[in-house]
């Protein structure tokens, strides 16, 4: 089979042969003067960290490239028959800049050509990387789907499941992606979290927090106003616990603080909560309503107890309504990303406020948890999905690490 870049040679000079023989029927290809022009040089490649594929940008600067960005050819191949072109987004005659493909392989090196000259670049090794890899092999034949997850604080994952409905107790999943028992239950747990010491905590939709040992039985850690079902429970920076959810009576509060001995504060929010996050002294607060979907934060005193809540970012008034907030995660450097069930269901939100939408294209929604791994390692949650049409395949749920680039909150 012809390779790509044989292919295009063979193309470009059959034209050349083709508008020759169109002006003048005696002309030859042949000529004994013609050198062609110089060959592109590539002298560097930036950025020389982690470049993600198909969604980040390099600049390639070097010698003799066409400021005519068609002109300009630059090929990703693996010397094994994995080959890719980038997109040309601008052109001089020493800086490409260009859109990678999606390509990921350790093994590619960068490659130039230019038309007009006969031969190609050096070529410069530069791997791609994939801005996500599945991860722990959720098993679609018995339904598996993730109800809650928190880091284990060693790479890893704890993980509440459920098969075909029902609860699959909770998995520790290793940074590796195997998994083993963790504590079993045949309660479905709507949220979990990590202690700064590693106790394990969850909570259930009842008014209650509970301590979840390894092997063990459930002991209850807090106990909330009747009518509260708890969704979202998060572990503060000095021990304390913050817990929200609904209650039936919206007026006696959604959200809690509780204090490592377990006392209990109800903090003033009239709205359903669906997820939390604490980095630092500032805890993250996603509410979401029939017609509305926000986040608030506040921020902590030294007892960890809020002050006044602050509108940190309306998703709907950025994005239009519909769209639901379902999970959230704070990088250290303050930047929160937000799991919703949008197309495109993540954002990256700075601490500003600002919003962006994270690798368009690279996830399906909707998202049902995020989880820190290691370094600048996500692990994102995705729930499954009902068919479109009646008879049609459910699209399984999943288990993903996401690289963000930004280095996860302790």
């Amino acid at each position: 089979m012809m390779s790509p870049l044989r292919l295009f040679l063979v193309l470009v000079l059959g034209s050349f042969a083709i508008a020759a023989c169109d002006s003048d029927p005696g002309a030859s290809l042949y000529d004994p003067d013609a050198t062609g022009g110089p060959a592109p040089v590539i002298a560097s490649i930036s950025p020389d960290g982690p470049v993600l594929a198909g969604i980040d940008e390099i600049t390639i600067s070097g010698q003799n490239f066409s400021p005519t960005p068609s002109q300009n050819l630059v090929f990703f191949d693996d010397g094994a028959g994995e080959v890719a072109q980038g997109t040309i987004l601008s052109a001089s005659q020493s800086e490409l800049r260009v859109k990678v493909p999606n390509l990921p392989n350790a093994n590619l090196r960068v490659r130039v050509s230019v038309v007009g000259a006969q031969d190609f670049s050096n070529e410069v090794a530069f791997p791609l990387v994939p801005a996500s890899v599945p991860f722990g092999d959720l098993d679609a034949g018995i339904r598996e789907e993730v109800l809650s997850m928190t880091s284990d604080g060693a790479g890893g994952l704890l993980v509440s499941l459920v098969s075909n409905g029902s609860s699959a107790g909770i998995q520790r999943f290793a940074a590796d992606g195997p998994r083993t028992p963790y504590f079993t239950s045949s309660a479905t747990w709507s949220g979990l979290t990590t202690g700064l010491d590693g106790t394990l905590y969850g909570v259930r939709r009842l008014r209650a927090a509970f301590v979840l040992p390894e092997g063990g039985s459930q002991q209850t850690f807090a106990v909330l106003p009747n009518g509260v079902s708890l969704a979202t429970i998060v572990a503060g920076p000095t021990g304390e616990l913050y817990a929200a959810g609904s209650n039936s009576s919206p007026e006696a509060g959604q959200l809690y603080h509780i204090t490592p001995g377990g006392t209990v504060t109800g903090i003033p929010f009239t709205d359903p909560v669906t997820a939390l996050a604490v980095q630092g002294q500032t805890l993250f607060l996603a509410a979401v309503t029939p017609t509305k979907s926000w986040i608030v934060r506040y921020t902590l005193d030294a007892a960890g107890d809020p002050g006044p809540p602050e509108l940190f970012y309306d998703l709907t008034a950025d994005r239009g309504p519909g769209i639901a907030i379902t999970a959230l995660a704070v990088a250290a450097d303050g930047t929160l990303f937000v799991g919703t069930d949008a197309p495109d269901p993540i954002l990256e939100v700075a601490p500003d406020g600002t919003a962006s939408t994270l690798y368009p294209g690279v996830l399906a929604p909707p998202i049902a948890g995020f989880a820190w791994g290691p370094g600048t390692t996500l692990f994102v949650a995705v729930a499954s999905i009902a068919p479109a049409t009646e008879g049609g395949a459910r699209t399984p749920a999943a288990l993903y690490r996401l690289e963000t680039r930004r280095q996860g909150a302790p």
